[in-house]
Formats: C-alpha cells, sequence, structure tokens
C-alpha cells in the first residue's frame, strides 16, 4: 500500500497548526466534547487523531482508520502517551474505509474528503454515509465553502485553501478542485444538517466542521 503521506507525516499536525493559526485543530476538535461515553465513533484519515484520543479519554470506543502507515505511526506515538483505559479503547485499522464493515454511532471526517477529485469524494461520502448507524451522525470538518456575499472574504477564504492546496498537491499529489459544498450533495441523499461551527482569523472564517444526521419527517 503506497504511503504518499510519508513526506509530510511528522510535521502534519504542526504544518496545519502553523498555517491556520490554530484554527484546523479547534475545528478538528469541534463536537469532540459533545461525544458521550457509550459512542461508537470511528475517525476517518485520522492523521496524528489527537482529537479521536480525546473522545476515547471520554469513554467513547474509537476506530481509527487510515491508508498511511506513517501517519498511524504518529498517531501510535501519541497514543502511546495515554492511560491504559484509554488505549483498549481504541482500534486501529490501516485500511481503505471502504473496506471497514463496522457501522458507527459517528463517523468523523476531519480534513479528508478534500484530497479526492469530485467524483471519488462523493463515493466516498457515500460510504461514510453507510458507516452511521440508524441513528447515526456524521462530521465534515474542512475549509470552509465560500458563501460570503462580501467579495474580499471569499476571496481570502479562497486564497487560504489555494495554499494550502497548492502545498498538499506537491507533497502528497492531493487532487486539484475548488472548495468542496457538501451540504447539497447530503440534503439529496436523505440527510439534514444539525448544527455548524466556524473557525478563522480576524472575523474570517476560514473552516467549518458541521454535524448531519438522516432527515427525520
Amino acid at each position: 500500500m503506497s504511503d504518499s503521506y510519508k513526506p509530510v507525516s511528522k510535521y502534519y499536525d504542526l504544518l496545519s497548526k502553523c498555517y491556520s493559526l490554530g484554527q484546523i485543530p479547534r475545528c478538528r476538535n469541534a463536537f469532540t466534547s459533545n461525544i458521550t461515553a457509550d459512542a461508537s465513533v470511528c475517525f476517518v484519515g485520522a492523521g496524528h487523531g489527537t482529537e479521536a484520543i480525546l473522545a476515547a479519554e471520554q469513554g467513547a470506543q474509537v476506530t481509527v482508520v487510515d491508508v498511511s502507515q506513517s501517519m498511524l505511526g504518529e498517531f501510535q506515538k501519541n497514543l502511546d502517551k495515554a492511560s491504559d483505559s484509554t488505549k483498549q479503547r481504541v482500534t486501529i485499522i490501516l485500511d481503505d474505509i471502504t473496506q471497514v464493515k463496522e457501522r458507527y454511532d459517528i463517523v468523523v471526517s476531519n480534513f479528508f474528503l478534500n484530497v479526492f477529485p469530485e467524483p471519488q469524494m462523493l463515493e466516498i461520502l457515500a460510504v461514510l454515509l453507510g458507516k452511521c448507524n440508524a441513528s447515526g451522525c456524521l462530521v465534515i470538518g474542512d475549509f470552509i465553502y465560500q458563501s460570503e456575499r462580501n467579495g474580499l472574504i471569499r476571496l481570502l477564504q479562497k486564497l487560504n485553501w489555494f495554499f494550502a492546496l497548492k502545498v498538499f498537491r506537491l507533497f502528497v499529489r492531493n487532487a486539484q478542485h475548488p472548495i468542496y459544498n457538501y451540504q447539497p450533495h447530503l440534503q439529496e441523499r436523505g440527510w439534514e444538517q444539525l448544527e455548524t461551527r466556524h473557525f478563522g482569523v480576524l472575523g474570517v472564517s476560514f473552516y467549518e466542521s458541521a454535524k448531519y444526521a438522516r432527515h427525520t419527517k
């Protein structure tokens, strides 16, 4: 299995923290404090996975899935610092999410779907929805879609995405595309947005974490 993230795996969290002035870590943890002790949670493309460890510390049964062995190696280093009880609540899977058979109360996709070209992103999105149990929810943290009417803010949001995209396209060959707007794709599939939280700098939102659940009439 190829590991395109190996060149940046060691510094991934530091790079994202510095680039976003600390806002990407906040976005990744937007809903972590709401995870209950009895929940089963799957973190997809978890990277260093500090938010997954926090969920396990709160008592959740956590599964971490990533295709990058080097990124999971960094996650393991972080997990090694946790208590034994926390470690026992974490399952690590080195594989593609499409190969995972279980379903979960919560599926968390932080800055994961944006690595794919749109056709593949839509396929993976459908897979993630299928990993949620009947009453489960999906959390997506990512660069915020440019919905602001203010042209200057839209430009700043676009530039923020553009520079991050170019760096990761250079080092890990991520797909090139505009900022994704996930909400209409989820609505088409019968899912509704329950809550969103925005993160940014100087009053400009650059990142968004949104929670979705199946629409109930």
